[in-house]
């Protein structure tokens, strides 16, 4: 199992995500809608599970 970290910098019409892993390496590195199923939909490319999300 991977472990996921992501960051969102969410604003009123786009959401910057960054993914890495445990070891601190870029697994995606995306921009999305800043509506709730378009950042979903971002953060379900990388593959692993998240134990830690942060806006």
């Amino acid at each position: 199992m991977v472990v996921l970290y992501a960051g969102l910098d969410v604003s009123l019409e786009l959401t910057s995500i960054c993914v890495v892993d445990e070891e601190g390496r870029m697994v995606l590195e995306a921009k999305a809608a800043s509506e709730p199923d378009a950042s979903a939909d971002a953060l379900c490319e990388a593959a692993g599970e998240f134990v830690r999300v942060g806006l």
